[in-house]
């Protein structure tokens, strides 16, 4: 009986160590079983079955802790990824940016450059201002030209005359004079108290004289450039006809570098911490052995429960770690993002700056391509003027017209573009006739050239200036019954010819014939050009071609009008008892009342005339009447006409 209740148990005792193999969860001694258990053994299985317990809750725990530690770890892994990704950008952006600085700064140096450019420009025009003669002075003189038409760059100085080369570099120099012909005009230009280049003309019977000269010179900074006027001699300073010009010929960026490493978080391979429980089993005879077996298998469950309590704090202690590094990563890709878009900020304020340099840049290549040049002659074959009011010269002959901005049609040119432009206008004209050109912006005056009645064969002149325009118009006028090229001009009255037809035009300002003004030395060229001496042939070429030489007349194209001897008198008395007035008495041409007969000559390379090139007419003759002494009296022969015009008389006022 004995015997039969030991096996019970020990089989009992095997079930239930069979089970805790089976389930570990529950671990159950009967309290009736409990009573055939020695206490020892009894207290060992309910101490086994409560570490088997434990060991399955930390295993538990360890997997819950590994699938924790794997996903932070798959969550470590995209926040690297993530964050190489952003990294990537983040260098893209700064090489774009390093990329777009240096092009911002190859800009900003371009802009400099054309900016240092403008700002060295140099450009003066001045005219000697004033409305009489300047000099003559005992001493040669500093000519200060005070009338400042342009001065960009502040070199010119009104109150010393002197310019002072603000910047090294070449520089070119006009300077033209006007005066009277009674007294030597000499003008001398310097360079720091070196005489350079000078402007003369000696004193002789014309009424007045120009003259320029020009030339380039290599300055350095602080150089003095100015004009003297010669010792006892005079230049005229009114109508801006005397005037000095000059210009000035004008022939990296930051890198950033972000180097960012990230270590990478490699996840460990976790190995199994939980190994099944063998069965236990045995037999109820050998329940010490199994005892023993079963204190060896305690032993190492122990230990396996210190490796795994051991394992679990290391696993904690890693997703401790592994979560800083995650919030460390997330805080690290927070602060790329914050640069990348600082940095995509920059980039774009770079773009911005870059967009703006070159358009700058554009504007101005654009401005300097600009190029503006014209050169233009009056044309025709012949004759301009005179007119009856103040005209605009057109000239048709078109030589240059870079840029389109002088008009062949109008004779004005409208500037395209702000700046600084330099304008030159020349005359040619006969001596024994006055000459006046008036150069105008925007129906403003700014310089003339001017020449009055001489013995000379033909003079000239010409003048320049230089004029900041804003879309401006430039013209040149021709002033009212004045004729340029070869006139028949005199004192403000005048016709033109063109071809065979005559075209009378009367001057309209206040000469009236005969006021109180001395014409003696005109009434003497008259007789001198206009009166045939006493047993002139008219008939013969050869003393024609004699008379031309000796008088001067030879090369002249126009015709030249002649009257004969015999009819002197007549001519004489037009100014007085045989003579009307024209247009009213608001002119000094006088009409004669009576026909005389008129030769017509022209002369051909050099003297050559031929039998075609004399004619002769039958008409009324008009003049323009002056003071000659106490006498009215012709003091230029102005045309003939077919048939006499006026009512009131030509006498003396």
């Amino acid at each position: 009986m004995t015997f039969t209740v030991l096996s019970f148990v020990i089989l009992f005792c095997g079930l239930t160590l069979a089970q805790d193999d089976a389930n570990a969860n529950d671990i159950e001694i009967n309290s009736q079983m409990q009573s055939v258990c020695s206490p020892d053994m009894c207290d060992l299985l309910i101490k086994f079955g409560a570490m088997g317990e434990k060991l399955q809750a930390i295993e538990t725990k360890q997997k819950e802790s590994d699938a924790k530690l794997k996903e932070t770890e798959t969550r470590l892994q995209d926040s690297e990824t993530k964050q190489k990704e952003t990294e990537t950008r983040l260098q893209d952006s700064e090489t774009k940016q390093k990329e777009t600085e240096t092009r911002l700064q190859h800009s900003e140096n371009q802009i400099m450059d054309l900016r240092n450019k403008e700002r060295t420009k140099v450009i003066f025009s001045a005219a000697a201002g004033g409305s009489g003669n300047i000099g003559p002075f005992n001493t040669e003189t500093t000519l200060i030209y005070r009338a400042v038409l342009t001065n960009i760059g502040g070199a010119y100085s009104q109150y010393t005359g002197i310019f002072t080369a603000p910047v090294a570099g070449v520089y070119y120099f006009t300077f033209y004079s006007h005066g009277g012909g009674e007294q030597r005009a000499m003008l001398k230009l310097y360079n720091n108290n070196q005489f350079i280049v000078r402007v003369d003309d000696h004193q002789s019977n014309d009424p007045a004289d120009n003259g320029g000269n020009a030339v380039f010179l290599q300055l350095q900074q602080g150089d003095q450039v100015y004009v003297r006027l010669g010792e006892n001699c005079h230049v005229w300073g009114g109508s801006n006809v005397t005037t000095f010009s000059g210009f000035l010929d004008d022939a990296n960026a930051n890198d950033i570098e972000i180097n960012s490493q990230m270590q990478s978080a490699c996840s460990p391979d976790m190995c199994d911490l939980l190994i099944k429980f063998g069965a236990m089993g045995g037999k109820l005879q050998a329940i010490e052995t199994r005892l023993k077996e079963t204190e060896t298998r305690l032993k190492e469950t122990e230990t396996r429960l210190q490796d795994s309590e051991t394992r679990l704090q290391h696993s904690e202690i890693k997703l401790k770690e592994t979560e800083t590094r995650l919030q460390d990563s997330e805080t690290k890709q927070k602060e790329t993002e914050t640069r990348l878009q600082h940095s995509e900020t920059r980039l774009n304020n770079s773009e911005n700056r870059l967009r703006n340099s070159e358009n700058q840049i554009m504007d101005l290549i654009n401005k300097e391509r600009t190029k503006v040049m014209f050169s233009a002659a009056a044309g025709g074959s012949g004759n301009i003027g005179p007119f009856n009011t103040d005209t605009t010269l057109i000239y048709r002959a078109v030589i240059t017209n870079i840029g389109g901005a002088y008009s062949q049609y109008t004779g004005i040119f409208t500037a395209p573009v702000a700046g600084v432009y330099y304008f030159t206008f020349y005359h040619h004209a006969g001596g024994e006739h006055r000459a006046i050109l008036n150069l105008y912006k925007n129906n403003q005056f700014i310089v003339r050239v001017a020449d009055h009645p001489s013995n000379d064969h033909a003079d000239n002149g010409g003048n320049a200036a230089f004029l900041q325009l804003q879309q401006d118009k430039m013209n040149v006028i021709l002033l009212t019954s004045i004729i340029v090229t070869l006139a028949l001009v005199h004192g403000g009255q005048g016709v033109f010819f063109n071809g065979n037809d005559i075209n009378m035009n009367v001057a309209r300002y206040a000469s009236a014939p005969c006021k109180d003004i001395s014409y003696e030395k005109q009434y003497k060229e008259f007789k001198k050009k206009h009166i045939l001496p006493h047993g002139f042939d008219p008939k013969s070429l050869s003393a024609w071609k004699k008379y031309f030489e000796r008088e001067g007349l030879c090369g002249r194209t126009i015709f030249q009008s002649f009257i004969m001897k015999t009819d002197e008198a007549k001519v004489l008395q037009i100014c007085s008892s045989a003579g009307w007035r024209l247009d009213g008495g608001n002119s000094n041409l006088c009409i004669s009342s009576s026909s005389m007969l008129v030769y017509q000559v022209t002369s051909r390379n050099g003297c050559e005339i031929k039998k075609n090139d004399v004619s002769d007419h039958n008409h009324h003759v008009i003049v323009a009447c002056n003071m000659v002494g106490k006498q009215c009296l012709p003091v230029h022969y102005e045309r003939y006409k077919d048939q006499r015009r006026g009512n009131i008389p030509c006498r003396q006022r």
